[in-house]
């Protein structure tokens, strides 16, 4: 049976640790004013790390880089395939930033969000699980640091213009009539409880009344509470209907959330 994950390896703090603290704590702290820059430390973090895994799980890493180094720990089956994946995009993010792009534009905070994301889950899982170590307390501030800009869509319109809004917010489909009365009832309500019965979508009711009033600037932030076992189903509706907000997962021990705010 293949491990989830290695067993955690306690350790002291080591040379090879505060250097890749001061790595990923670069990738995170350049992300406003230097984006392309937080990509290459982005990717040079997730290298350190599974160059470290490498070393400690099958021997001498040698001068294989992060895209070889992911291949050889996985079919040794040293990762666990939930970070397979955020290692994944941390390469293809630190390619992108590495070369001259046919189109030639810049890159900005919000384009990088997805790769910075993987980069915390993939910081978590090495401290927490791998290590089995407290997240260095810059990690921690440096990730706790960065607040997310004012959405900048079209303005909301006053009344809620259905088709309007599919369009403006690029949503994948069309809601349903009574979909869109939830959302309207979520979207004019100082507090309110949807209680439709199970599968007539109420998650992406939820979600598409957070974006409206992220919209129209009733908040900048959004704090979900749910079982874990619907954790990765909100995810998985946040990346479909709502793809340009910047998600960040919050999961644990109570002594895990206060080290650091875990995205997806």
């Amino acid at each position: 049976m293949k491990r989830e994950s290695p067993e955690p390896k306690k350790e002291e703090c080591s040379p090879d640790k505060l250097y890749l603290t001061g790595v990923i704590v670069k990738a995170m702290g350049y992300a406003a004013s230097d984006p392309e820059t937080s990509l290459m430390y982005a990717r040079k973090s997730a290298e350190g790390i599974c160059t470290h895994v490498f070393s400690r799980e099958i021997g001498n890493p040698g001068n294989n880089r992060l895209d070889k180094l992911i291949e050889l720990l996985s079919n040794k089956d040293c990762l666990p395939e939930r970070i397979k994946i955020p290692l994944r995009v941390i390469q293809q993010y630190g390619n992108y930033a590495a070369h001259v792009q046919p189109d030639r534009e810049s890159i900005d905070r919000p384009y990088i969000g997805p790769c910075l994301t993987a980069l915390v889950q993939v910081t978590n899982w090495y401290f927490h699980d791998y290590l089995g170590a407290e997240i260095p307390a810059e990690i921690v501030t440096a990730n706790n640091e960065y607040e997310p800009p004012p959405p900048a869509p079209p303005e909301e319109p006053t009344v809620l213009d259905y088709a309007t809004i599919v369009k403006e917010m690029n949503l994948p489909s069309a809601l349903r009539p009574y979909q869109w009365e939830g959302v309207s009832f979520l979207a004019h309500s100082e507090a309110a409880l949807l209680a439709d019965e199970m599968g007539l979508g109420k998650t992406v009711q939820a979600i598409v009344a957070l974006r409206l009033a992220l919209l129209g600037s009733v908040s900048k932030r959004a704090l979900i509470v749910t079982p874990a076992s619907l954790v990765f189903n909100w995810e998985r509706e946040l990346a479909v209907w709502a793809p340009t907000l910047v998600v960040r997962r919050v999961m644990g021990t109570s002594e895990d959330i206060t080290l650091i705010v875990c995205p997806a």
